[in-house]
């Protein structure tokens, strides 16, 4: 029974999101979702050394 009340509740949390967008007038052509796509998938690798020294930074401006 827990499971239905899960998937009843993750089904409720997708259409309030989908309805977020809407009304939001997202962009959900192929062309805008590739141009999201390009900027993620060509964005510089970092290193240990820079992601320790990020998590630094973000530690000590107690940003969450």
């Amino acid at each position: 029974m827990q499971r239905a009340g899960r998937c009843q509740q993750t089904t409720r949390h997708k259409e309030k999101f989908e309805d977020a967008a809407r009304e939001l007038k997202t962009d959900q052509s192929d062309e805008a979702f590739e141009a999201a796509l390009g900027k993620i998938a060509h964005a510089p690798k970092l290193t240990n050394e820079q992601i320790k020294e990020l998590a630094r930074r973000k530690r000590e401006s107690g940003e969450d």
